[in-house]
């Protein structure tokens, strides 16, 4: 989609983006409103779970932090704060994947200038106008947009690590000419008139703004104004972000609100990862799907105000939205929206929904059954290629929302 920026779509960053695609939708919850009858809560020991365990996390495993796994959480943080395409420009409606930058070597720009100058951590995403095909290809001809948010420990770092990364790109792209941006002069900006993309960059404090813009055809005010536009939204929501110090990042909490204790976590780990084990504000999680104008507007109309995930042996993705209509509505709506087959719920489990879809032969990461159980404010979603097994998980979800209150 991006010619000049390809590598920063990284095949994993694509890759996790068709996993979650396949596994992302919307859930809210809150409490009942007086007079709406609701059917008697179950002995959740009786349910047929399997070898799920239906403990929350805080009993099974103690999180202990390492600088490495904090970081992470750093991340998770940013990425709660850095812009999804709409943001930018609303026709940017897809997204093509995102990335944790933890080192240099991470990103697409030049590993040096960033691990020189002490890079702390990072996050990237891109979107696009188009939807991608299952790989994560998309037209060359279209509108897009990368963004790769860093912060390093001072500004001087930052402004260093800004002016090495634009030498550096431009050095390595032939007939590239450099761009002045009238409301950013401190941006270093260039690009290929063969070409209809911009490549820039700004330090911001200790943080460092990098961007590659695409238009339909090579116009270089239409490039300028659309990198501008994203400085005008990203740059205020990192005035917000305080910069955090080493020690900062390693005091992290694990669980600020208790969503990863109340989703399905069969490995038990507590080892955090934005892709496998995290919890955040709706945008992380808006990040890291494909069909992200659907998505947003879904979670912001059932007050969705904090995800969790977990992955590993499967994958479970838990909502807290505004109340229980909330979160009924959207345990109805997942179901519906990507998996219309009917098929009968877990017995027992009383508000469990069930779907089935058959995945294209050459789709690995569709699965074929998809469960929702929604209890009070919080709704989940699991799926498996088994009936019985997404049973077990959408039982064994279901005890952990209850045993977790």
């Amino acid at each position: 989609m991006i010619e000049d920026r390809t590598e920063i779509m990284w095949a994993r960053a694509a890759s996790v983006a068709v996993i979650l695609a396949t596994a992302l939708s919307a859930t809210s919850c809150g409490t009942h409103t007086a007079g709406t009858a609701r059917p008697a809560e179950p002995d959740v020991r009786t349910l047929d779970v399997g070898q799920y365990s239906t403990d929350p996390l805080d009993l099974r495993s103690t999180y202990y932090p390492t600088y490495l796994d904090a970081k992470e959480l750093a991340v998770a943080r940013l990425a709660d704060q850095v812009l999804t395409g709409e943001e930018i420009d609303p026709k940017l409606k897809f997204g093509l994947g995102s990335k944790a930058v933890t080192e240099g070597y991470d990103t697409s720009v030049d590993p040096a200038a960033l691990d020189d100058n002490g890079l702390m951590f990072g996050f990237a995403s891109a979107a696009t106008d188009r939807e991608s095909d299952r790989y994560g290809g998309t037209p060359h001809d279209g509108l897009g947009a990368t963004l790769l948010v860093m912060q390093f420990p001072t500004a001087d770092n930052a402004a260093t690590a800004a002016a090495q990364i634009d030498e550096r790109g431009f050095a390595g792209a032939a007939g590239s000419q450099h761009l002045q941006l009238a409301d950013y002069p401190a941006a270093h900006s260039y690009w290929n008139p063969d070409t209809p993309t911009l490549h820039s960059t700004v330090a911001h404090g200790q943080y460092v703004v990098s961007l590659v813009v695409q238009q339909p055809t090579a116009d270089p005010a239409a490039l300028t104004r659309m990198a501008a536009t994203a400085y005008a939204a990203q740059l205020p929501k990192l005035d917000a972000l305080a910069p955090l110090t080493p020690e900062q990042i390693l005091r992290l909490p694990f669980d600020p609100d208790r969503m990863l204790l109340r989703t399905l976590n069969p490995d038990g780990f507590t080892i955090p990862s934005f892709t496998d084990r995290i919890s955040g504000e709706p945008a992380g999680l808006l990040h890291q799907s494909r069909d992200r104008d659907y998505w947003q507007h879904l979670l912001a109309r059932e007050g969705v105000d904090r995800f969790a995930l977990t992955s590993l042996q499967t994958r479970a993705i838990l909502l807290r939205s505004r109340d229980s209509a909330s979160a009924d509505r959207l345990a109805e709506e997942i179901v519906h929206h990507g998996y219309p087959g009917d098929t009968a719920p877990p017995p027992g489990v009383p508000t469990a929904k069930c779907g089935e879809k058959k995945p294209d032969d050459d789709d690995y990461h569709t699965k074929r059954f998809r469960c929702t159980v929604s209890y009070r404010q919080y709704v989940a979603w699991l799926d498996s290629d088994q009936l019985q097994d997404v049973h077990q998980q959408a039982a064994a979800q279901y005890a952990l929302l209850a045993n977790s209150q």
